[in-house]
């Protein structure tokens, strides 16, 4: 079976719309691949969706697009930082959110500091959440907000 992924991630990575990828199946520039994915999603050939991904210094690999695509965090995670580094971060926040949503603590310390200029009020609940869940610099963030002994709290081990 031919490698896909589904026509949502290929609209997070490419920045075309849903409407643009089914207007280019309808006119034969891009090739869905028949069947469904486990989620009822239509398949994109990656072949289709290679031309159109942003130039990133890091090359993508075909296996971290599949287990982002179906729903592994950590490769939600990796992906969403490649996306940053290609300059498309508002791309890279809706993976985070997806990975924080299964409690990777990572991608929750991720949308803190993505937060922290604009929505400080956010990046401490997330902040919050990543130093709860674990995640060793989401607990020392957090616990940098408050002067030594404030609040009795000590980095967990």
């Amino acid at each position: 079976m031919e490698a896909g992924v589904s026509l949502e991630l290929a609209e997070l990575l490419s920045g075309h719309s849903l409407r643009t990828w089914w207007r280019r199946l309808a006119r034969g520039q891009a090739r869905r691949l028949p069947g469904n994915d486990t989620r009822g999603r239509a398949r994109l050939a990656l072949s289709s969706l290679w031309p159109c991904l942003p130039d990133a210094q890091e090359p993508l690999d075909a296996a971290l697009l599949l287990a982002a695509d179906q729903g592994n965090a950590q490769a939600q995670v990796e992906l969403g930082q490649w996306l940053v580094l290609a300059g498309r971060s508002r791309s890279a926040l809706a993976l985070w959110e997806a990975a924080a949503k299964q409690g990777h603590a990572g991608a929750m310390q991720l949308l803190a500091m993505h937060h922290l200029p604009l929505l400080p009020c956010r990046a401490v609940m997330w902040l919050a959440r990543a130093a709860e869940a674990g995640d060793p610099i989401g607990q020392a963030q957090f616990l940098a907000l408050f002067p030594k002994g404030s609040i009795g709290l000590t980095p967990l081990k």
